[in-house]
C-alpha cells in the first residue's frame, strides 16, 4: 500500500507532539476524503481536544469502541489502520 499524505497526518499527529503543536490548528474533518481516514481524525481530533495530548493507540482504540455510531467496517478498518501506524 502506498503512503497518502492523510495517513502520514494522522500517524504524525499520534506519536510527534512537535508536529502536533504546530499543524493541528489548521486541520479539518473535511481534509480527509477517505471515510476510515475522516474517522479516525474526528476520534484522534476529539481525544486531542480533550487532553492537549498526542493519543496513544489504546487510547483511540477505547474511544472507537465507544462510538455507538459507528459502524462495524469502519470500526474494523480504523483498527487496522491503527495496526499499521
Amino acid at each position: 500500500m502506498t503512503e497518502r499524505i492523510e495517513r502520514t497526518i494522522l500517524e504524525s499527529l499520534m506519536f510527534n507532539d512537535s508536529y502536533l503543536r504546530k499543524v493541528f490548528p489548521f486541520l479539518k474533518e473535511e481534509y480527509f476524503h477517505d471515510q476510515t481516514d475522516r474517522q479516525l481524525f474526528k476520534t484522534v481530533s476529539a481525544f486531542i481536544t480533550k487532553y492537549n495530548v498526542c493519543p496513544t493507540k489504546e487510547a483511540i482504540e477505547i474511544a472507537l469502541q465507544n462510538d455507538k455510531g459507528l459502524r462495524d467496517g469502519t470500526y474494523e478498518e480504523c483498527l487496522s489502520l491503527l495496526s499499521e501506524f
